[in-house]
């Protein structure tokens, strides 16, 4: 049995970009991330990773077209490829993976132990941040596999990304 394109939802700091370089490197899952992407524009354009202007900007490129970010993280994807996309969002995001036969994984992870994770990584997050639809849009949509990252212990987040494509 072929093994499923994945789309992971979760709130910023929560592990999606851990877990889709693990598939990458664990199971050669192409990894089609958007975060990255926005984080790097936003630096380039605005010497910010500030969380209001990451949400600001992926605001108004989603009022241009609001699929930007899906085929632009997608475009370089071949037949055949196993698909890992890092950063889905909003409603659109979750129909249109659905539509594509992916499975749509969330992660759960604490707001004190996702605050930690963005400041290692340099991002100012507040709490006005965590309540953007980008972070709680699809908190109540139905997904195929729950992973929880409630200690922060990678190990214990990676054992489940196995459990989840050995079951």
């Amino acid at each position: 049995m072929r093994a499923p394109n994945i789309a992971l939802w979760g709130m910023s700091g929560s592990g999606k970009s851990t877990v889709a370089r693990y598939l990458s490197r664990q199971y050669g899952y192409v990894r089609c991330s958007v975060g990255e992407n926005c984080r790097k524009i936003c630096v380039e354009l605005f010497n910010s990773q500030e969380k209001r202007i990451l949400n600001a900007f992926n605001d108004a490129v989603r009022s241009i077209d609001k699929m930007v970010w899906i085929r632009t993280a997608t475009k370089n994807l071949k037949p055949g490829d196993l698909a890992v996309f890092d950063s889905m969002r909003f409603h659109d995001d979750w129909v249109y993976f659905k539509k594509a036969g992916f499975e749509l994984w969330r992660i759960d992870c604490p707001y004190v132990r996702r605050t930690t994770n963005l400041v290692s990584r340099g991002q100012q997050f507040t709490p006005e941040d965590h309540v953007h639809p980008g972070e709680t849009e699809l908190e109540h949509h139905d997904f195929d596999y729950s992973l929880s990252n409630e200690t922060g212990d990678i190990g214990a987040l990676l054992r489940q990304v196995d459990s989840a494509l050995g079951r």
